[in-house]
């Protein structure tokens, strides 16, 4: 592997600037990078100032002719940002997200910028030097009006980033990437930086000015990127019409090849408001709705209460009270059940609101003992809750992660937010339906009772109550004794392991575990029916 030299300086005008001056001075020989603490005229694109802190990252690289192969010259923008996400993703194991045509997002926050010029005399091309500005620990203040939000790793990864040892580990990530570059093809450049990319699907809308239009007509599909790498966009008179508009779309396709377009993503959030959007859990058995409000400057959260879907006319009356707050017409689902989700399409299709199934690409859920691809949806989207609780409310502990639906799936994670992997138990619904159906005389239950005001040493003295008590008794038990596998894992006290549920159960497991547990081991044990739509939103918000 090539290695790419990086110069320090403590302050300069524009790293690119500087480093284009000596690259051309040398002829653009080999590749160089240069870095700085601090900028004083820091540029992005179209000649915007880019906001140069100290403790962030100001970094260009030189790269001559020869690693730059004339097919590929048109490209370098989604080169770099392909090595930009995968070098975020291995010093911090998060995954950011690739907006057209040269922006880096993590949680709907730009926190890098990419801006690539080329050296031409006459015909001949000299080289190329690529400008890349990373906020690593400061987040800038950008003027009212700007049309989006931003952020720094350190406050949305928990990592503490040197400057210039991240300039060193850059460089090295460039280093071993570009020998790629001799025999890959375009398609395969535009084929990565998409799986990086918002997902085909997502809605963007026109941006006029300072005003964002919100009426129906302003909104977009989104379909990927071309073979030329431009932006490819569907009206929204083809959206929202049912499944025969799910394909290829026609003659009414917007090509986007311009970086001064006016179409503004609908999951990032802006510097002016927050932007809401509506997320779906369409489960086995019930389908859970809420609003998620990504805050311009705060956290991504679940606004109001949890909407259950119990009939057709609850839908709609959800879908009124949703339009009277400019939520886009669309809903962000995640299903383990096909046909569910399909009838639940057609219903949100019929009131104008597209429904779009989010893809299982994990934003923080990547250091896994096996593939995330292999779990539920609802359980990478619990998992990714977790992590993103983990960095913003700063815990430093293993958690223990239940969701008590039509199954119980039990996840543990470290204190450094690594999966360990977990279980999938029946779930109490489910396991108390086996036993009645399996004979003829037991009771059918029909809902579990939830009554755990009771002395734990007694028995119950009904059949009814002897199911349900002991369906619920056996779960507990096996979470009290995961979570002391934790703890022994981890080498600290039982108690003092977080163990988080979700699910409609969670109330109901949780009075049971206070039951059983002392009041000492009773602590940290925390219920809340949220935190799958959370993770879904989170998912949602980064592009997936």
């Amino acid at each position: 592997m090539i290695k790419i030299p990086v110069a320090w300086l403590e302050e300069c005008d524009s790293t690119s600037r500087v480093l284009k001056e000596r690259a051309v001075k040398a002829s653009y020989v080999e590749p160089q990078a240069l870095a700085a603490r601090i900028q004083t005229a820091g540029s992005g694109r179209l000649g915007a100032k880019w906001d140069s802190l100290a403790g962030n990252l100001h970094f260009s690289i030189a790269l001559p002719p020869s690693s730059v192969p004339e097919k590929l010259r048109d490209v370098m923008p989604f080169v770099a940002a392909i090595v930009v996400a995968r070098w975020v993703r291995r010093v911090t194991g998060v995954a950011v997200c690739l907006k057209w045509p040269n922006d880096v997002l993590l949680d709907g926050r730009k926190i890098a910028g990419i801006l690539c010029e080329g050296s031409i005399q006459g015909a001949q091309f000299l080289g190329l030097v690529i400008g890349i500005g990373i906020n690593l620990s400061e987040t800038p203040v950008l003027p009212e009006g700007r049309a989006y939000a931003v952020g720094c790793l350190k406050n949305l990864t928990g990592h503490t980033l040197d400057p210039r040892m991240a300039a060193e580990s850059l460089a090295a990530e460039f280093a071993e990437f570009l020998p790629r570059l001799a025999t890959v093809t375009r398609e395969t450049i535009l084929s990565e930086w998409s799986e990086m990319a918002i997902s085909p699907g997502h809605l963007w809308r026109e941006k006029s000015g300072n005003q964002e239009h919100r009426d129906a007509e302003n909104y977009y599909r989104g379909l990927g990127v071309g073979v030329g790498g431009h932006l490819r966009l569907l009206p929204s008179k083809a959206v929202c019409q049912g499944p025969e508009h799910r394909g290829e779309p026609h003659q009414e396709e917007i090509v986007v090849s311009s970086a001064t377009h006016q179409f503004v993503w609908t999951g990032q959030s802006t510097s002016q408001k927050s932007v809401r959007f509506l997320m779906a859990d369409v489960g086995n058995s019930h389908t859970k709705m809420a609003v998620i409000d990504n805050a311009a400057h705060g956290r991504i959260s679940v606004i109001g209460p949890i909407f259950q879907v119990a009939s057709e006319i609850s839908l709609t009356d959800f879908f009124g009270e949703t339009r009277t707050h400019g939520v886009a017409p669309i809903v962000h689902a995640i299903s383990v059940n096909p046909s569910r989700l399909e009838a639940f399409r057609v219903a949100c299709g019929s009131r104008g609101f597209e429904v779009r199934e989010i893809e299982k690409k994990p934003v923080r859920a990547v250091n896994s003992l096996y593939d995330m691809q292999a779990i539920g949806s609802d359980r990478l989207a619990l998992l990714e809750a977790v992590f993103y609780l983990q960095i913003q409310k700063n815990i430093s502990l293993p958690v223990m992660a239940v969701s008590l639906g039509t199954a119980t799936t039990i996840d543990h994670v470290d204190a450094g937010g690594k999966h360990l992997g977990g279980y999938i138990l029946a779930g109490l619904q489910t396991s108390l339906d086996a036993v009645s159906q399996r004979g003829a005389r037991l009771p059918k239950i029909l809902g579990l009772t939830g009554s755990f005001e009771r002395d734990v040493s007694s028995w119950p003295t009904t059949t009814v109550q002897a199911m349900e008590l002991a369906t619920v008794d056996a779960t507990v038990a096996f979470l009290k004794s995961e979570r002391k596998r934790l703890a022994d894992h981890c080498r600290m006290a039982v108690e003092n392991v977080p163990m988080v549920l979700a699910g409609g159960f969670s109330s109901l497991v949780k009075k049971a575990l206070i039951a059983h547990h002392s009041l000492e081991l009773s602590k940290h044990i925390f219920s809340d029916e949220t935190l799958i739509l959370l993770g879904a939103g989170i998912l949602a918000v980064n592009g997936r």
